[in-house]
């Protein structure tokens, strides 16, 4: 990542986690895939959704949380998330969440990886450029996403899109 004054990074699961934010005092770290992990749609179905109900949030804190190991999980913390309303497109957010795994919001993505090259995925297994944002799009059946070349696309893509990459974020505790 560009502009930060460290650089860390971890294997787990078979994913490279990155830390995107650090707090020693706190005793954890923000960290997001550094790849893109699997391709699946925000929502099972085209219709009217927020991160708090939609398919991708069950999903990557049930089956994905799950394929963790064991010791990684343990020390993978539940936060209370809210995810801001899209201002652009005036469009609501929905209710906060208690989230182990999430997506990052418009606010974060820009917030923690401030370059189009921050932005960029590494690719994994998946071939897919570019990935969603727990923000909500346009409207409400589409969410937020970031464009392979970076370009964060806060007008989103529709929800069932099948082709939308998923780089998971979570909050990890920094005691052993």
């Amino acid at each position: 990542m560009t502009g930060n004054k460290w650089h860390l990074e971890m294997i787990a699961g078979g994913q490279v986690w990155v830390a995107l934010s650090v707090n020693p005092i706190a005793g954890r770290a923000l960290f997001v895939a550094r790849d893109i992990v699997a391709e699946r749609p925000y929502h099972e179905k085209y219709v009217h959704i927020t991160w708090e109900e939609c398919s991708l949030r069950k999903w990557l804190n049930g089956a994905f949380f799950d394929s963790l190991p064991a010791r990684f999980k343990s020390r993978v913390i539940e936060r209370t998330i809210k995810s801001p309303d899209n201002a652009q497109y005036n469009i609501s957010c929905g209710d906060r969440t208690k989230d182990r795994v999430f997506l990052l919001s418009l606010d974060e993505v820009e917030k923690y990886l401030k370059s189009d090259a921050d932005r960029r995925p590494g690719y994994g297994a998946h071939s897919k450029d570019w990935w969603w944002l727990r923000s909500p799009g346009e409207d409400q059946v589409s969410a937020a996403c970031v464009h392979g070349n970076g370009f964060v696309a806060s007008y989103g893509s529709e929800v069932g899109d099948r082709d939308g990459g998923v780089r998971p974020a979570l909050w990890l505790s920094l005691d052993a």
